[in-house]
């Protein structure tokens, strides 16, 4: 997933409505006997889509897409009272991060117990409903929550995280992201910012900054691979209400060979 990514509607006799956004030119539509209708939309279709035409759907997943993109639907599925789900994935070569913001969710957890004198296995199904984060919370995570998610051994990836929050922001601000975006004022600004909040090593974000400025928006097919199984899944533990899907953001770094989830807010 990525700036290649494709976008797809999908909408089954299950009653189950998924909207999912990328940056790609492909179009192409496909009716089955299966009774699924799915959609595929390109380019600048996200653009061209109506505040209502979204409200319709149970999730929304927003792939390769700028912060603009992301903070227009995060209004939208914060504001539509449904509890539509919203799922945001970008790479960044070898570097991914996908956000999850499932509003209050409810869901189910069965766990097994066994009796030590009959030798009995029991099933209990529990039901939880728990809050997440929109995706604004999420960008303005402090400092304590921040080392509570990730602790000491995963501080490369609160680098990580920040690193791309700043070019984010950049981006945002600018409209593009390039090699030259990592050595320029605006970019030195919002690191410091960003960076003295989190206290984090100055250098070691200037060093991810500049890493993942050059490659803004590239796509490594292993890497995608990966982004896509993950966000795959977790839409189906949410959609089937089974267990906690992601809670609310997970990392990846090829080079470093580290992917982990943390809870950010």
């Amino acid at each position: 997933m990525g700036s290649s990514g494709i976008n797809a509607e999908y909408m089954g006799s299950s009653g189950i409505n998924a909207e999912y956004m990328g940056s790609s030119g492909i179009n192409a539509e496909y009716m089955g006997s299966s009774g699924i209708n799915a959609e595929y939309m390109g380019g600048g279709s996200l653009a061209s889509k109506s505040d209502e035409y979204f409200q319709q759907f149970n999730l929304i997943i927003l792939c390769g897409r700028d912060r603009n993109a992301q903070t227009r639907l995060s209004k939208i599925v914060r504001g539509n009272g449904k509890g539509t789900g919203l799922m945001v994935c970008r790479t960044f070569a070898t570097v991914a991060r996908i956000f999850a913001d499932f509003g209050k969710h409810k869901f189910t957890i069965e766990r097994t117990s066994l009796d030590k004198h009959t030798n009995t296995q029991t099933k209990e199904t529990k039901l939880f409903e728990e809050d997440w984060v929109p995706i604004e919370q999420f960008w303005a995570t402090s400092k304590p929550v921040m080392d509570k998610a990730f602790r000491r051994r995963l501080k490369p990836c609160k680098v990580m995280h920040t690193a791309i929050s700043v070019l984010e922001e950049l981006e945002a601000a600018t409209g593009a992201i390039d090699a030259a975006s990592a050595s320029s004022a605006q970019c030195a600004e919002l690191a410091k910012k960003h960076g003295e909040a989190l206290g984090l090593d100055a250098a070691a974000l200037s060093a991810d900054i500049t890493r993942m400025a050059a490659v803004w928006n590239a796509d490594i097919a292993p890497v995608n691979a990966i982004v896509g199984g993950i966000v795959a899944y977790n839409a189906l533990v949410y959609i089937q209400q089974k267990s906690r899907p992601l809670k609310n953001t997970w990392l990846y770094d090829m080079q470093r060979g580290e992917g982990v989830e943390g809870f950010l807010r």
